[in-house]
């Protein structure tokens, strides 16, 4: 009877567990125009179409307010989740891997957000949005991963911060 159980588990395959040593898949920054502006993929496998996600994810930001709505937040699906965020002409995309990490990624779409303002809101207040060249924010990449192995870190060391704080303070402020 024994051997006949262990022929069986040997059939069953196991499926392998997917890796949390992160739970971004992605940050996106796309203008309102549709225009694509940064990319950072954590998960080195995430590639998409930016333009094709920028001008679908600028299409839906702009039919909400036409309905009369402020903001999109998020869109879930069973593979993941896209948490939104727009200030200023620009939209902020992070997309999270599981429901589970909707907390850590509303965090750290506000935190870049706040960020990437700060250093390159005078480039969209001076300029004609018609072209975007990408390789001027490609310094904000070791921002970007700063700030998610922060706000990772602490997700894994006190979780419990994201529950009390607001995101939309900077990540300086709550540190």
């Amino acid at each position: 009877m024994e051997n006949n159980l262990a022929k069986k588990n040997q059939k069953v395959k196991k499926m392998p567990r997917k890796s949390k040593s992160y739970m971004i898949k992605a940050i996106y920054i796309f203008h309102l125009t549709g225009l694509p502006v940064f990319k950072f993929s954590i998960d080195k496998k995430q590639d998409i179409d930016e333009i094709l996600f920028a001008g679908v994810s600028s299409a839906i930001d702009l039919f909400l307010k036409e309905l009369g709505h402020s903001n999109l937040y998020a869109i879930q699906t069973e593979d993941g989740t896209l948490i939104y965020s727009s200030k200023h002409g620009l939209i902020f995309v992070v997309h999270a891997f599981e429901k589970d990490d909707v907390k850590l990624g509303q965090f750290l779409v506000k935190q870049i957000e706040i960020e990437f303002l700060k250093d390159f809101s005078y480039f969209f207040e001076t300029q004609d949005i018609t072209y975007i060249e990408k390789s001027i924010f490609e310094t904000f990449e070791v921002k970007a991963q700063k700030l998610y192995d922060q706000l990772y870190h602490l997700y894994q060391t006190s979780p419990e911060f994201f529950n009390i704080f607001d995101p939309n303070l900077p990540l300086f402020i709550l540190l």
